[in-house]
């Protein structure tokens, strides 16, 4: 669905799974899965699978641990940006007549005489500014927020989820250069884990799953999970001897599981589940993942809409139509337009090929309002970042319609530098600060506050290094 709806955000990944002599599975099973795999998708991935001899994967992949190897498969799969890909979804939401509003706490609900939510009181946590939204029903779709909303609406709710935190780390592609995905096979727990390309530059390594129980809002990497990463890298291509020093940038996140309290981590069904609370009618969905939330969100919804056709007699003729609508405005056309599109805005504005590349896959049809305002002034044209394609244009761009409200926001959401950017973006921050506060009219108190809050994120990721 999403290469359809939004075929500029999601773009196709070949794996490749190298099968050693010591592994549990061998090339039989291996290949059986992949038939299996590539069946479940209708054969309608990019490309199937196909089986590499030990000779063919090593020519590919000459960092690849030699000893041991017997061959091993490529598939396909889909890659995205999450963040924008969360960001098109808010954006389409207000297009489609949602109001939409970032930076917003819940405080409470309000209640009826029996127990009932009526409505929420939230917060503006930049301006402090606090409001009541009245409201018919409420859905909470706050991933390992989730209990504590259940809490707020009714204190006699059950938790339901149990947590488990993933990580990733960067490093530069020049201390691994390797042409697909490779899986690999964690060191101890065996558990399923990923060096992918991240663009030209970097490989994405990742990720682990262990049970958290921490400070939700302060998720980092530890130095155990690291570790646990590089060893297991290093076990696959022991000659590129990577180490901490390497590590440009970590994240991490939760995933928001239904406990079953039975299995470990890696094994807990990554289902969803949509529960309504009897007294405060809260619709809770939670579970899930990434590559199911059109389905998550089609089936809340239409739960929603039975629940206020029974308790208020609303009806909504029109049926869901989430798998079809277009998630992105404009229309990119096809290879050869695309390609023209490119040429054209190299030789105009004297811009790389990566960089436009860059535009339209981060901004699809829009990537022409990015262009517009170059033409307009060719100093929007340059670099944030020397050797990285983000250009100051898409700042004025991030604020005017993409809902940047924040220095985080533009750093760390609307672009990748707080991820790929030497230093982390902190050489720079300042003067996007300063460009942002130019827009938004923030006084030299706000910058003051927006630094430091970067600051703070940043020093969240480094928290590894001990």
């Amino acid at each position: 669905t999403l290469m359809r709806i939004a075929p500029f955000l999601v773009r196709p990944q070949s794996f490749l799974f190298p099968i050693y002599e010591d592994d549990r599975n061998g090339p039989l099973r291996v290949s059986l899965g992949m038939w299996l795999y590539d069946g479940l998708a209708l054969f309608r991935n990019p490309r199937n699978h196909r089986f590499h001899d030990r000779a063919e994967i090593l020519a590919e992949v000459p960092a690849l641990r030699a000893e041991g190897l017997r061959g091993g498969p490529t598939y396909y799969d889909g890659a995205t940006d999450d963040a924008r890909l969360t960001l098109e979804n808010a954006k389409a939401a207000h297009r489609a007549g949602a109001v939409v509003v970032n930076h917003t706490e819940l405080l409470d609900f309000s209640f009826d005489s029996e127990g009932k939510i009526t409505g929420l009181v939230v917060q503006d946590r930049l301006s402090g500014e606090e409001w009541r939204i009245a409201s018919r029903a409420v859905v909470n779709a706050t991933g390992p927020w989730s209990d504590q909303i259940r809490k707020m609406a009714d204190p006699n709710c059950e938790p339901i989820l149990r947590k488990t935190k993933g990580i990733h780390f960067l490093i530069p592609a020049s201390r691994l250069k390797i042409p697909h995905a490779v899986v690999m096979s964690a060191l101890g727990d065996k558990r399923t884990i990923f060096a992918i390309p991240w663009g030209d530059d970097f490989v994405n390594v990742g990720t682990t799953d262990t049970t958290f129980e921490g400070d939700l809002d302060h998720v980092t990497a530890t130095p155990q999970d690291v570790e646990y990463l590089l060893a297991s890298l290093n076990a696959y291509f022991p000659r590129a001897e990577i180490t901490e020093t390497d590590i440009i940038s970590t994240y991490a996140g939760l995933r928001p599981l239904i406990d079953d309290h039975v299995h470990a981590e890696s094994q807990i069904s990554r289902e969803h589940r949509i529960l309504q609370c009897p007294r405060s009618g809260l619709v809770t969905i939670a579970g899930g993942k990434l590559t199911t939330y059109r389905r998550m969100a089609e089936e809340v919804v239409d739960y929603v809409i039975d629940t206020l056709r029974v308790e208020h007699g609303l009806a909504f003729p029109e049926p869901c139509r989430t798998a079809h609508l277009p998630l992105t405005e404009g229309d990119l056309g096809n290879a050869a337009t695309l390609q023209r599109r490119v040429t054209d805005a190299t030789e105009r504005l004297g811009l790389s090929r990566e960089t436009v590349r860059h535009l339209l896959r981060n901004y699809g049809g829009q990537y022409a309002a990015i262009l517009a305002r170059i033409e307009e002034d060719r100093n929007l044209g340059r670099p944030i970042v020397e050797g990285l394609p983000f250009l100051a244009a898409e700042i004025p761009h991030a604020v005017e319609h993409e809902m940047t409200l924040a220095l985080a926001d533009f750093l760390g959401r609307r672009t990748q530098l707080l991820l790929l950017a030497p230093n982390q973006g902190l050489d720079v921050a300042q003067g996007i600060a300063e460009v942002l506060a130019s827009l938004e009219e923030w006084d030299h108190r706000r910058i003051d506050r927006e630094l430091e809050h970067y600051h703070d994120i940043v020093a969240e990721t480094r928290r590894f290094r001990g």
